[in-house]
């Protein structure tokens, strides 16, 4: 609970950060002319609604009126249903007038704040963002400098509990060379680990690593397992979370990954990104995913191969 807490509140901070980057970016760009463009804006609107207060009081809108005779309700009812199709022509010119009168609001309320803002308060927001960037820097070279940023493979499974104590998240596919979706998996991985260097991403041979692969119940192949501070947190077992076919996306395990909270996701988690539906699954090795047995011998029922006789 701790853990997710405080993802949660990392998560907060960079929304934060990516606001002020914003912010700062639109306030550079800012001139005189912008300014002064917005304020004219604002005038003129406050203008045309001055005038339709006036055609409103000339109406006699405002007060609470006595009619004489009812000759008097049908010339005011007259003119209500003759503008009727002038009223309903004029309900999206409304709507569009309300969402300008949001963004105007909202113009107003950072020409204030920009109004309010002095030079030691610029100064200062450059220099939250200026140790941000060096922090950001500095953590990206620690990664590099953990081989992250590449798709490695892991000669024997100690270096996978070497590379938990250097890195807090990693993404491990265990894999097998005679199991064709496992080179499915390769492919989408490499492109993952140079876009994603905040994880490391590193793969597995099940045949050299028969302890942790016990361990950690990896009896399906491809089998990808999701570490965060040296803990599993997620696993993706076979395509059923990708699509369950062979021609799912990148994106598809990228948002897979970041829904296992493996890397930092920038878009939607509440619901995957759109697959094509008219992709067809590759019937070669188009089969259900099957466990391992037997660890060495060649009875591995995850070998496609085996099964094509």
């Amino acid at each position: 609970m701790e853990q997710v807490f405080g993802q949660k509140l990392m998560e907060a901070a960079q929304i934060a950060e990516e606001q002020v980057d914003a912010e700062l970016n639109r306030l550079e760009k800012l001139t005189e002319n912008d300014i002064e463009k917005m304020r004219n804006q604002r005038l003129e609107s406050m203008k045309q609604e001055h005038k339709k207060r006036q055609e409103w009081m000339a109406n006699g809108h405002g007060e609470y009126d006595e009619l004489p005779t009812e000759k008097e309700l049908f010339d005011i009812t007259c003119v209500f249903f003759l503008s009727i199709k002038f009223n309903m022509e004029q309900v999206f010119g409304q709507k569009l007038m309300e969402a300008a009168q949001i963004a105007e609001e909202q113009v107003d309320a950072e020409l204030n704040r920009l109004e309010k803002l002095t030079e030691n308060d610029i100064e200062k927001m450059r220099n939250q963002r200026l140790e941000s960037m060096k922090q950001e820097h500095k953590k990206r070279q620690e990664w590099m400098a953990n081989g992250h940023g590449e798709y490695d493979e892991l000669p024997t499974e100690k270096e996978l509990f070497d590379i938990t104590k250097k890195s807090e998240r990693i993404v491990c596919h265990f894999y097998r060379d005679s199991t064709m979706r496992c080179k499915i998996v390769d492919k989408h991985l490499e492109i993952l680990a140079r876009k994603h260097i905040e994880t490391k991403f590193v793969k597995l041979n099940v045949d050299r690593a028969p302890f942790i692969t016990e361990r950690l119940h990896v009896k399906t192949l491809p089998t990808i397992v999701l570490m965060v501070d040296n803990i599993v947190k997620d696993r993706i077992v076979g395509f059923t979370d990708l699509g369950n076919h062979d021609e799912f996306s990148t994106d598809i395990l990228e948002w897979r990954l970041g829904k296992g909270g493996a890397i930092d996701y920038k878009g939607d988690l509440t619901s995957p990104p759109e697959d094509n539906p008219k992709k067809k699954t590759i019937t070669v090795f188009g089969k259900k995913p099957k466990t391992i047995r037997g660890g060495n011998t060649n009875d591995d029922d995850d070998d496609d191969d085996d099964d094509d006789n």
